[in-house]
């Protein structure tokens, strides 16, 4: 099997973690991640009860739920803020 040295290899685990600590897992990250989870589930909730706000192009064999995150994923941020905004966060 084809893999890193062992030396190497301990060194992109130091990276890692430092970076899930610094990071990832830093507190004001942590704050942003929580805020994006708020305007995404919201838009996610809006969109499935007015799915024609959303689907006009909708995939018709795939369910509402995948179509409507599919949506949301093409979304840029700022645009995906300004419709949070639109819709009466």
């Amino acid at each position: 099997m084809i893999g890193f040295s062992p030396d190497f290899a301990l060194k992109i685990q130091e990276l890692r973690s430092c970076l899930f600590q610094k990071f990832y897992q830093h507190q004001q990250i942590a704050v942003h991640n929580k805020e994006a989870e708020e305007v995404l589930g919201k838009l996610f909730a809006y969109f499935k009860k007015n799915p024609e706000k959303a689907l006009e192009s909708a995939v018709l064999d795939q369910p509402v739920e995948v179509s409507i995150g599919d949506y949301i994923a093409g979304m840029t941020d700022q645009y995906a803020l300004r419709m949070f905004q639109q819709i009466g966060s």
